[in-house]
């Protein structure tokens, strides 16, 4: 298999394909519930989750959902040194992002919230921006809970148009330009778009695309006329936000998606956990959403970099010219980033390394000691495009990593985590199982596949809201409850922390 993949990866051509195919609980939406669409995913020839028997909470199961003291010491220490930090409470999570970000515009007008290059924006700009693209998309008319499709560059322009698309209480989805035109095509096909939102620069390519009579807005010519004030449209917590498209074991991409609440949950576990505040500054180097978020629903800057600064070899002179706090990339990024560095160069203003998507080596604690200070600190994360951030594990400068390998550590507020033998029964300490979180926060499915939806979230009778989803990954546990992750179950692989099925690129072939 390996060998085969090899091969595979050596053509140009279908390197664009492999790349292509990776993108980025309340089950009332018709379109995960309709057995009108059906697919081959929706009988796994694996065991389903719906056979996996209700689980009772062991002590050792009790125990992995307490942090040790001595991450609760270093966590303590993820504080901005202004002591700005706001905690986010559950409450804020019953609402939309729309209602929170507004919030946001009301206290901090004027803060900076984006820059690329030479553009920036203002929290107040930024919200003027999305509302106008949001009458737009209204004015077209169609359901409410109809998806978008956002053709778009990064920076700006996508970010008001992402919430833009929230703000009319409809479902966004991203089309990468770079995708093969099939891939485009399956995604517009199966998400229902109706609406395709560009600008100037890919307004022909989005012109192929909406040959199936979707309507089109040219963000570069919208009229200027458009209201800039808030829609102001009540929408539910349970409303559904994005669409992601993964890759699929059939060969077919499937579309998971997520509702407000659950985003909004992150975002307050992520806030709260981290200590993100308003004099923050995030550096996206991940094509992540919850970063995103979790930045402008708490007053901070986001700083997606242009092609130049994401170069390796100047993105240091970046960082510290930006004065960044807070860094996120997959490990491999991070990795080829600190290797250009020299002995002596150093980032004072970040406090924070959040990795994620791929493992963790001792060796980039090592060099994360060497040019980072003593005040930041280090988070390894384990998630998926189904469940958020559900485990996380705090380093410091002091703290002893003792195998190759570093964990994703404890508990995340809201998720239990447990390890399954191959016969369904809970995995002991120290042994190895398939990692399964048990949460009311989980995605609530997979867009027009509701077979596949049954079969891989699992209800829990006694606790209506929660459900049980397996991850597919492979993890051991030791007795204090740390987890360290060890790869996947099944054929799928991992590009730079995105998850790759070899049965895609096999049906491509």
């Amino acid at each position: 298999m390996l060998r085969t993949l090899s091969r595979i990866l050596k053509s140009k051509n279908l390197l664009q394909i492999v790349l292509a195919s990776i993108s980025c609980p309340r089950l009332s939406h018709p379109n995960l519930t309709s057995t009108d669409h059906r697919s081959k995913e929706e009988e796994p020839t694996r065991q389903s989750i719906s056979e996996v028997p209700e689980i009772e909470m062991t002590n050792f199961s009790k125990l992995a959902t307490i942090l040790p003291p001595e991450q609760k010491a270093i966590r303590a220490k993820c504080f901005h040194p202004t002591g700005a930090f706001v905690e986010f409470t559950k409450d804020e999570t019953e609402q939309s992002i729309p209602e929170r970000f507004e919030k946001i515009v009301r206290l901090h007008p004027q803060r900076l919230a984006l820059k690329l290059g030479d553009e920036a924006l203002s929290y107040e700009a930024l919200n003027r921006a999305a509302n106008q693209i949001a009458h737009a998309i209204l004015a077209k008319g169609g359901k409410q809970d109809e998806p978008v499709a956002l053709l778009l560059g990064k920076g700006v322009i996508l970010t008001a148009a992402i919430f833009g698309v929230l703000k009319t209480g409809r479902i966004y989805v991203l089309l990468n330009p770079s995708f093969p035109s099939t891939r485009v095509d399956f995604i517009l096909k199966n998400s229902g778009a109706g609406i395709i939102v560009t600008d100037s620069d890919r307004l022909s390519l989005a012109t192929g695309f909406a040959r199936r009579r979707l309507h089109l807005i040219n963000v570069t010519e919208m009229d200027s006329r458009l209201p800039s004030s808030n829609p102001a449209l009540s929408i539910s917590p349970d409303t559904l936000t994005w669409i992601t498209y993964t890759s699929g074991s059939t060969g077919e991409p499937k579309g998971v998606v997520q509702n407000h609440r659950n985003l909004l949950h992150l975002i307050m576990t992520q806030t709260n956990d981290l200590h993100i505040c308003s004099q923050d500054r995030l550096a996206m180097l991940m094509s992540a959403a919850g970063d995103m978020f979790l930045a402008l629903l708490n007053g901070a800057a986001i700083f997606p970099p242009n092609t130049k600064e994401n170069r390796s070899d100047d993105l240091g002179n970046w960082l510290i010219q930006e004065k960044i706090t807070i860094y996120s990339s997959v490990p491999s990024v991070f990795r080829n980033f600190v290797n250009t560095l020299g002995d002596h160069q150093t980032f004072p203003n970040v406090r924070l390394i959040r990795l994620t998507g791929e493992a963790v080596y001792r060796t980039d604690v090592e060099t994360y000691r060497k040019h980072f200070p003593e005040s930041c600190i280090l988070v390894n994360r384990l998630s998926s495009t189904e469940v958020p951030t559900f485990r996380q594990y705090f380093i410091d400068h002091s703290i002893t990593i003792t195998d190759h390998i570093v964990p994703v550590g404890y508990a995340v507020e809201g998720n239990d985590v447990f390890l399954l033998r191959d016969d369904s029964e809970e995995a002991s300490s120290n042994e190895v199982g398939e990692i399964a979180v048990k949460s009311r926060h989980l995605s609530p499915g997979y867009w027009r596949n509701p077979g596949l939806t049954q079969a891989k979230f699992s209800p829990v009778p006694a606790e209506e809201e929660k459900r049980i989803f397996k991850t597919g990954d492979l993890g051991r546990m030791s007795p204090d409850g740390c987890l360290v992750y060890l790869g996947r179950k099944d054929f799928q692989v991992k590009i730079r922390g995105h998850r790759v099925e070899l049965a895609e690129i096999e049906r491509a072939l």
